[in-house]
């Protein structure tokens, strides 16, 4: 009789805890940290382009180790500018579907990759907004807020443009679409 108890109170156990895997799953505003004291960028995108008052910021996180804040630093910088890489080339992508479908542009797909390395080349001129420390944490993080100012922004979109060999018109076109999606 035993038995059958505790197989029982472990279903319910194993449901509970399924239940709170999924709920947690299923939230779409995963936090990366919970710290009391973190400024709103951390986790929200929106808050980091008001704070950077940029179109386009990355997060990136490092492990602070050994108090090098130098190597944290670039660490994490690496990762937010690999985000806006991948944030700028997912929008140039969709915009130029977009165009696709609705001018009949023709774009093939090594001119579509080109396009987007030619766009990733400009993150070098992405700068750092500001940097913090999760005290907290074990080992402590770092994290920085990254932006890309307009005038990289811009100057990536005419270097995409004219990999793609597309006229001005279009061009003018897919700039403000991305920048449209970007908002």
């Amino acid at each position: 009789m035993k038995a059958k108890i505790w197989s029982i109170a472990g279903r319910g156990v194993s449901v509970v805890a399924l239940s709170f895997l999924l709920v947690s799953c299923g939230d779409k505003t995963q936090q990366i940290t919970g710290s009391s004291d973190e400024p709103a960028w951390v986790n929200n995108v929106q808050a980091g382009k008001n704070k950077a008052q940029a179109m386009v910021v990355g997060v990136g996180s490092a492990k602070l180790l050994d108090n090098n804040i130098n190597y944290a630093t670039n660490q994490a910088m690496m990762k937010a500018r690999i985000e806006i890489a991948q944030t700028i080339s997912t929008r140039v992508e969709q915009a130029i579907k977009q165009m696709e479908q609705s001018d009949g542009l023709k774009i093939s797909e090594n001119s579509l990759q080109a396009a987007k390395q030619k766009v990733e080349a400009t993150l070098q001129q992405t700068e750092m907004v500001e940097r913090w420390v999760d005290k907290k944490s074990n080992p402590q993080m770092l994290y920085v807020l990254a932006k890309m100012d307009k005038e990289a922004y811009d100057n990536a979109l005419k270097g995409g443009a004219q990999v793609l060999n597309i006229d001005a018109d279009k061009a003018k076109k897919l700039s403000d679409t991305v920048e449209e999606m970007l908002k």
